[in-house]
């Protein structure tokens, strides 16, 4: 198990998240025309599946560190288990920003 893995959950929901909300909220903002529900969608499917890798490795960590007696598994497994728990809310951020962008019309404003 790399060092990384247990935070895998933190990364890829942070970087799923921030994918979605900037590329999306930059397109709408630049160029509304362009930001079909389509586009938005997958923007919205490319983060939801970075954050729902990030919570499989950390939920694969926290696997493999409960079998284990080594040095500092409390720790991976501590920082494993809040790891799926912050994709799944981040997860949570990508759907909603998701659906919104689906329901407000392009350039509404």
């Amino acid at each position: 198990m790399n060092r990384l893995t247990p935070w895998a959950g933190w990364i890829g929901g942070l970087l799923g998240w921030v994918l979605s909300d900037q590329t999306g909220s930059d397109l709408a903002q630049f160029d509304c025309t362009r930001a079909h529900p389509l586009v938005m969608l997958l923007i919205g499917l490319v983060g939801a599946a970075l954050a729902v890798a990030g919570a499989a490795f950390s939920l694969r960590a926290w696997r493999m560190a409960g079998a284990t007696d080594q040095p500092g598994v409390g720790t991976r497994r501590f920082i494993a288990g809040t790891g799926i728990f912050a994709a799944a809310l981040f997860l949570m951020a990508i759907l909603f920003q998701t659906m919104a962008s689906l329901v407000i019309p392009q350039c509404h404003a």
